[in-house]
């Protein structure tokens, strides 16, 4: 059961030795009125490990079918893929002491002795994660960490033959991480903000070259446009095309000046692709129909693998063979302020999830009448600023890695005695 060598006093444990697990519900005299606490998984906060939300429910609404869990419980999702993202909490202000939250709860109710934290932090480790991942159980899509493997798993315990000891030991450790992690947290909410600043800088860059909104010497898109195409979007199976198979494009290959050709479902056998509709480099496409931040998304093919099929829900240009456009510098235009406005208000649908641009609005929206090679010159300044910023990401990704491995390296020195 030894995971690693513990400092001496310190004894291995199993988590049901030091947690009653999935407790039984106790016999509640509740009127059926009685507003009652709720908390759903969407509510658990993966990152804090606290409840983002606690709602107020009628006890008749939730006494039934629902988990039952109580103040000081740790909770922890059992279900695939909230389980691999740390969705696990401390239950705290519940109303008269309890509550109830959704069937993929599995809940620890520590034992004497034993502090909440202590349990919480340990299985906030990847390592834990990773072991419970490995046991589970269903179908793919509804696996389940089962009861019996966190009964059986070890934790480490300090001193667990004197109780006052262990206890001060816990205490002094979780008070420790928890000022470690508070640091960590606000490096993160700082690393946060820079994100999203880093975020705006090609919005603000777009916004400085082309406006806020269309002028009365633009031109329509329709000028150098010679017609715009969708492709076809037969049953396909809902996987990823193999190296030697034909796949067509899901809606998600194409977002803001990202084209992803690994997104796309492979084209039944029986079906004869449309050679016409093959995607290749220096296509520029855009999404026909989407959310509303990513109708009309838009971005240039680079590099990409052959087989691929043009859909129905995205848009290819071809252009007059002696129209004078950069397709960079149309790319660029259209993600910027000024052509984001035009496009939500061309934008129809009923649907808040879902919605649609037609080919003759997308024609007439208005673009700056520029020489080629003005536009040429505009398109390599915006480039560059967007490698910049696309560095500066790449960079943010590996700071966010190293706060996510800092956390991770406070938990395994806390549970192996070293802090």
């Amino acid at each position: 059961m030894e995971k690693y060598l513990l400092p001496t006093g310190w004894a291995w444990k199993t988590l049901a030795e030091v947690s009653e697990i999935n407790p039984r519900r106790p016999a509640l005299q509740r009127h059926d009125d009685a507003p009652t606490s709720f908390v759903p998984m969407a509510a658990v906060d993966e990152i804090e490990g606290r409840f983002a939300e606690i709602q107020l429910k009628p006890y008749r609404e939730v006494k039934k079918g629902y988990t039952y869990f109580e103040e000081d419980d740790v909770v922890f999702a059992k279900i695939t893929p909230c389980m691999e993202n740390g969705k696990a909490a401390v239950a705290e202000g519940l109303l008269d002491g309890f509550g109830f939250g959704t069937t993929e709860f599995h809940v620890f109710r520590p034992r004497a002795g034993i502090l909440s934290q202590w349990i919480w932090h340990y299985i906030r480790q990847t390592e834990f994660r990773r072991d419970a991942k490995e046991h589970f159980r269903g179908a793919v899509g509804q696996q389940r960490v089962p009861q019996e493997f966190l009964s059986g798993y070890p934790i480490p315990l300090p001193y667990p033959s004197d109780l006052i000891r262990s206890l001060e030991t816990q205490r002094r450790i979780v008070t420790r991480v928890e000022a470690l992690l508070a640091e960590v947290r606000a490096a993160r909410e700082l690393h946060r903000q820079v994100v999203a600043d880093t975020g705006r800088l090609m919005e603000a860059v777009l916004g400085e070259t082309f406006g806020q909104s269309a002028r009365d010497d633009w031109v329509r898109i329709g000028t150098y446009v010679e017609h715009i195409e969708n492709g076809k979007s037969p049953s396909c199976e809902n996987r990823p095309a193999g190296e030697d198979e034909w796949g067509v494009l899901k809606v998600g290959a194409v977002t803001y000046g990202t084209f992803n050709s690994h997104e796309n479902k492979v084209l039944p056998q029986s079906y004869i692709p449309l050679m016409d509709y093959e995607i290749r480099p220096g296509d520029l496409l855009m999404s026909r129909a989407n959310t509303r931040e990513l109708v009309g998304a838009c971005a240039l093919v680079g590099e990409t693998r052959s087989r691929l099929m043009l859909s129905d829900k995205i848009f290819r240009f071809r252009f007059h063979d002696d129209a004078e456009i950069s397709s960079a510098f149309l790319d660029f235009a259209l993600k910027s302020p000024a052509l984001r406005n035009q496009i939500e208000a061309a934008a129809t649908g009923t649907s808040p999830s879902m919605k649609n641009i037609s080919k003759d609005k997308v024609l007439g929206l208005l673009i700056p009448k520029l020489t080629l090679s003005e536009q040429k010159a505009i398109a390599l300044r915006l480039k560059t600023a967007s490698q910049g910023a696309a560095e500066l990401k790449g960079l943010l990704r590996q700071n966010e890695d190293l706060l996510y491995t800092i956390e991770q390296a406070v938990l395994a020195q806390a549970f192996r005695g070293e802090l």
